[in-house]
């Protein structure tokens, strides 16, 4: 069973990666630190549960202009074994709601085969 998530979802998916509790987790444009305003005691990190003993391999689905992901969380992602694919120029929801003006269809196709391929590795 695979995990997928978006935006917080996203975060959420990268937390649950680190469960033991699925074999594959896709992340699109999920945070990789929890951010400021939502952090609290509860609140647990992504890259702590990714380095949790079980953790499934993970892949991170990311825009290179998306302000809720900064270059070195990403490069924290790939450090921490995820698989980043960086879509140059593509901001925060690019690869769904076509109605939404950050939506880019080419992208969004290419992130969604990708995500699939991941899955399907399982």
């Amino acid at each position: 069973m695979a995990v997928v998530g978006f935006c917080m979802g996203g975060m959420y998916a990268l937390k649950a990666a680190g469960t033991g509790r699925f074999a594959r987790a896709v992340s699109f444009y999920g945070m990789g630190r929890v951010p400021e305003m939502w952090q609290g005691p509860t609140q647990g990190e992504p890259l702590d549960a990714l380095a949790a003993p079980g953790a499934c391999p993970a892949l991170e689905i990311a825009g290179t202009v998306d302000p809720w992901l900064p270059a070195d969380d990403l490069a924290a992602l790939e450090a921490a074994g995820v698989e980043v694919v960086r879509y140059e120029g593509a901001d925060h929801g690019f690869a769904h709601d076509p109605s939404r003006p950050a939506h880019r269809p080419g992208d969004a196709a290419d992130a969604w085969r990708r995500a699939i391929a991941h899955i399907g590795a399982a």
